[in-house]
């Protein structure tokens, strides 16, 4: 999923400040929250942001984390050649 988004981002070639980074994290953080990737605890300890681009990048890092740690091993799927 990771992947997935981090190429559709790099095609849009966003502004940092542009809201759209701010959706993506929040929407990362959510799901992070809600699928035990991350704590409360965890995530009220993070780091004040400076723009909408680095809630993005932080989430996306912690998203990354996870995958890595729960599917050590990417298979690629059945349709990819």
């Amino acid at each position: 999923m990771d992947v997935r988004i981090e190429n559709l981002v790099t095609k849009l070639e966003l502004h940092e400040m542009d809201p759209l980074w701010g959706y993506l994290g929040v929407a990362l953080r959510l799901w992070l929250l809600v699928f035990g990737g991350l704590s409360i605890e965890e995530d009220m300890q993070q780091p004040g942001f400076g723009s909408y681009k680095e809630i993005y990048l932080f989430y996306m890092e912690k998203l990354k984390t996870v995958r890595q740690q729960r599917y050590p091993k990417i298979v690629k799927p059945d349709w990819d050649i």
